[in-house]
């Protein structure tokens, strides 16, 4: 019977000291987030796959935050997956069918937040 008390304060202490020793995540504001949008090629030309890059700044991202790139092409989205890069970057491939100005919606999540960011992109 002893044992098994020691055990349960044992493992309530252990509890305690985990819970404790847990980061609380960062709070963020929505109004400090900044995304910047480039390609590479800088100037993308039509048919040739081109990658997009989102740089974020203004929070710490992890493995948490995700990234959609939201291409409009006739007011229809095409949803590209972003791949976190590490550091500040997401970057997608796409290939543009046509030349002209393309605007994009940079969609960033993050557990209760749903930030989204306009871009335009000259494709050539």
């Amino acid at each position: 019977m002893l044992q098994r008390s020691l055990l349960l304060v044992w493992l309530g202490g252990l509890m305690l000291l985990l819970a404790a020793c847990s980061a609380a995540p960062e709070p963020v504001d929505p109004a400090d987030i900044r995304v910047a949008l480039s390609s590479v090629p800088e100037a993308p030309t039509a048919t040739s796959e081109a990658t997009l890059r989102a740089t974020v700044s203004g929070v710490k991202l992890s493995d948490d935050y995700r990234m959609m790139f939201d291409i409009r092409i006739d007011d229809k989205p095409e949803l590209l997956e972003g791949r976190w890069e590490g550091e500040d970057v997401y970057t997608a491939t796409y290939t543009f069918p046509t030349e002209g100005t393309y605007t994009l919606y940079l969609h960033l999540y993050a557990d209760d937040l749903h930030l989204t960011k306009k871009a335009e992109l000259e494709v050539k």
